[in-house]
């Protein structure tokens, strides 16, 4: 069974802002912190549980990518988190890599491709 692409889409829209949430917290010392936290943390472990199981879904919106790297920011490092990442962003490369040799000629050097790829329209 294949998760909808949309739900997952939504599900990391939801979890970017709760992450920007927990940051607010921290810096207000709101003792609601923890709970979001977790609230958090539940959320992520669910994404990257999803993309794990199923594949990364609609690649080209990057919102999981900003999802679980807020979450990594936020929280700091989980693997299983990581490991969702470096799939969506390993199929997105090949993407980015069609799209620069067929719009510019040739593929850039690795550090500003990357760079070049958060940037992306």
């Amino acid at each position: 069974m294949k998760v909808n692409p949309s739900v997952t889409q939504y599900h990391a829209i939801l979890a970017t802002a709760l992450a920007d949430y927990v940051e607010a917290l921290v810096a207000a010392h709101a003792p609601e912190e923890p709970a979001a936290r977790r609230a958090l943390e539940l959320a992520l472990d669910n994404l990257a549980a999803q993309t794990r199981a199923f594949g990364p879904s609609n690649v080209h919106e990057m919102l999981p990518v900003e999802a679980l790297a807020r979450g990594l920011t936020v929280c700091g490092d989980r693997i299983e988190w990581r490991a969702a990442l470096i799939l969506f962003l390993r199929s997105l490369t090949p993407t980015i890599r069609e799209r620069f040799a067929r719009e510019v000629g040739h593929l850039p050097e690795p550090i500003p491709l990357g760079l070049r790829a958060l940037r992306a329209p």
